[in-house]
C-alpha cells in the first residue's frame, strides 16, 4: 500500500537552540531551525509535511518523535557522518532585545546546570561558520514521495546545488516558495548596474513567491534601501509575490501582476519568543498558494502560522496549536489587511 502523497517539503537546516529568557530562565535543546519551523507552520494548516534537512552525527532522533506522532513525515531527515549538529544560543535583554549567549561558560562559572555540563555548547550564538556553512541537504536522496509533493520551501541554497532535481518539481507543476537567505554576493545596490541585478537574481525565476525578512533585504540590497523598491527588483526576477517580513510591524506583499502592495498587521497574542517566527510565516504563505492560490490569502495564513510560533520556545509547542484557533485568527485578519 503506497503512503498518502505528500503536499509540501520544508527544506533547510535543523539547529538545537538554547534560549536564557529576561529572567533568567534557561530553555535548553530545543529543537529548531529554518525548515522545521516551516514545517510547523505548514503543518497547522492540516497539511501532510515532510521535513527535508541536514543533522549531524551526534543529533538524537528521538528528539523528532513529537513531530513524527503530529504526522509530520521525518524520512527526509539527513545524518551527517562527517558533522555535528548547529547549534545557536540567544539570551534576551532587559529591553527584550535578543543577544549571542554562551550556555556552557554560563552555567560554568554559575557552579551548576540544569542539564549534564558537557551536554552544553560552548559557543557564542552560533557553531562556527566551518559547521553551519557545510550542513546542506542532498536532495537526490529524499525519499520518492518527497519528489511527488505539490509545493516545497527553501531556506537554503539547495536550490542551486541540485538543479537538475528542482527543475524536475518545477516542470511538473510543483509550487516553490524562498526564504531569501541564499544570496552572499555584494550588495545588488539601487545605484548597480542593472543587469548585474538581474543575472545575480536571475536563480529566482524558479519561484512563485520569495519571502525576505528586512534582514535579507538590507544583505541583498544595502542597509537603507526602499522596501518598495526591493521588492519590485525581486518580482521582475519572476516570483509574481513577494512578502517582505518586517516583525512586529507584519508583513509588505508585493504582487507583480497587480503592481499593488498590501500591508498586514501581526495578529496580536502572547509573544513569549519570537525565534521562528519568520520560517513559520514562509511555511503558512506555502499553505495558503497551496489551498487558494492567492498570494493574498497565503500572507494571511504565513502571518496566523508566526502568531502560534511565537507563543512558546522552540518548534514542538506549536505542534499543539487549535486548527480551530487559527481559522478564527485568519478570519480576524482579514478585516485588517490594508491595501
Amino acid at each position: 500500500m503506497n503512503p498518502a502523497p505528500l503536499d509540501a517539503i520544508a527544506i533547510s537546516d535543523l539547529t538545537l537552540d538554547y534560549i536564557l529568557d529576561a529572567a533568567g530562565t534557561p530553555h535548553l535543546h530545543l529543537l529548531g531551525g529554518k525548515a522545521v519551523y516551516s514545517a510547523v507552520g505548514l503543518w497547522i494548516w492540516g497539511l501532510r509535511v515532510g521535513l527535508a534537512v541536514d543533522a549531524g552525527h551526534d543529533f538524537p532522533m528521538a528528539w523528532l518523535e513529537p513531530f513524527r506522532q503530529a504526522g509530520i513525515d521525518i524520512r527526509g531527515v539527513q545524518r551527517n557522518p562527517k558533522l555535528v549538529t548547529s547549534r545557536w544560543a540567544m539570551r534576551y535583554a532587559p529591553d527584550g532585545e535578543r543577544v549571542p549567549w554562551n550556555p556552557h561558560r554560563h552555567f560554568q562559572e554559575l557552579g551548576e546546570a540544569p542539564v549534564p555540563l558537557e551536554s552544553l555548547p560552548d559557543i557564542q550564538g552560533f557553531s562556527p561558520p566551518e559547521v553551519w556553512r557545510a550542513h546542506h541537504v542532498d536532495l537526490s536522496q529524499l525519499p520518492q514521495e518527497y519528489h511527488r509533493a505539490r509545493g516545497y520551501h527553501f531556506a537554503g541554497a539547495e536550490f542551486l546545488r541540485y538543479p537538475d532535481v528542482v527543475q524536475a518539481w518545477v516542470d511538473r507543476g510543483a509550487l516553490l516558495t524562498l526564504d531569501a537567505d541564499w544570496y552572499t554576493g555584494p550588495p545588488l545596490t539601487p545605484d548597480a548596474p542593472a543587469r548585474r541585478i538581474q543575472e545575480a537574481l536571475a536563480p529566482l525565476a524558479l519561484f512563485h513567491a520569495v519571502l525576505p525578512s528586512v534582514v535579507d533585504v538590507a544583505r541583498l540590497f544595502g542597509p537603507d534601501v526602499e522596501l518598495a523598491w526591493a521588492a519590485r527588483q525581486l518580482a521582475q526576477a519572476g516570483p509574481a509575490a513577494v512578502a517582505i517580513k518586517q516583525g512586529i510591524q507584519g508583513s509588505l506583499l508585493y504582487l507583480r501582476e497587480a503592481d499593488r502592495f498590501w500591508r498586514i498587521p501581526i495578529v496580536p497574542t502572547e509573544s513569549v519568543d519570537p525565534t521562528g517566527a519568520g520560517d513559520a510565516y514562509a511555511g503558512g504563505f506555502l499553505a495558503g498558494l497551496l489551498r487558494t492560490g492567492d498570494p493574498l490569502e497565503a500572507a494571511l495564513h504565513g502571518t496566523v502560522s508566526a502568531s502560534f510560533v511565537v507563543e512558546g520556545f522552540g518548534a514542538a509547542h506549536a505542534l499543539a496549536a487549535d486548527r480551530g484557533q487559527a481559522a478564527a485568527r485568519l478570519a480576524w485578519l482579514r478585516d485588517r489587511v490594508e491595501g
